[in-house]
């Protein structure tokens, strides 16, 4: 299956995207193992079969390159400083905007559980990407659609911001290698999605994250805030990337 996307010259963006089990393999973890329906290819966001059927719906083309796949999208930035993310993150960007971040961490080598008390207590799986990979750099980058790439094309400041009028942003979350030339090099990490954070909806939980980052002083690369019990980080402030930005997922 390595050799078939190595292959191929063009491919569905969607693809980076699908809830399927991805290889571990330096350029190639944004390829699904498999497109067959299998236990593994099952996770909190939906299973292959769903996702193919976007994969065909939505088939904005991307470019296989050795060190992984290159496509345009915009994204979500934020600097971990090697705190541990778990299964939710609040993200402000520049705009004082904030967006709640789910992440779907598969366990493997390089995840730790920790107790989620907001959730009665529950186990769940974190990952530090800055310990395991060396990356203080994480990256939520948006599944652009035809669909809802053109819904969300508004004359707004802030360019990740003109998708707050979808509910719900599906993407990946990934690990920050380096930006060359235009192109910022990741590093796969997992399934997510984020939503805007609505005052009318949100107000206290938005009262309390601005007192925490200072009501908009704090900015890009300050340190996190993260739970005094279990480590995991809960806000950070991040930086907007537009559709137009160039990622290679490896």
């Amino acid at each position: 299956m390595q050799k078939f996307w190595q292959m191929l010259p063009r491919v569905p963006m969607a693809v980076a995207f699908v809830a399927a089990e991805p290889f571990d393999t330096p350029g190639l973890r944004w390829a699904p193992r498999t497109l067959l329906m299998s236990p593994a290819n099952k996770s909190d966001f939906g299973d292959i079969g769903s996702s193919i059927s976007d994969v065909v719906s939505h088939a904005t083309a991307a470019t296989p390159t050795p060190r992984g796949l290159l496509l345009n999208s915009s994204g979500l930035l934020f600097a971990t400083h090697f705190t541990p993310i778990g299964q939710t993150a609040f993200v402000r960007d520049e705009g004082n905007t904030w967006y709640h971040i789910f992440s779907n961490i598969r366990k493997g080598p390089d995840t730790q559980p920790y107790v989620c008390e907001v959730d009665g207590a529950e186990t769940k799986l974190s990952i530090n990407p800055g310990v395991a990979y060396g990356y203080q750099e994480v990256a939520f980058v948006a599944h652009l659609t035809q669909h809802n790439k053109s819904t969300s094309l508004t004359k707004s400041v802030n360019p990740f911001n003109s998708l707050s009028r979808l509910p719900e942003i599906p993407g990946i979350l990934v690990g920050i290698c380096e930006e060359k030339d235009g192109i910022i090099y990741t590093r796969r990490l997992c399934n997510a999605h984020c939503s805007k954070m609505e005052p009318a909806i949100h107000s206290a939980n938005l009262s309390y994250l601005d007192c925490i980052h200072q009501r908009g002083a704090a900015t890009y690369g300050s340190m996190p805030n993260a739970d005094p019990k279990n480590g995991t980080l809960v806000s950070v402030v991040g930086m907007a990337k537009p559709h137009h930005q160039r990622w290679c997922i490896g």
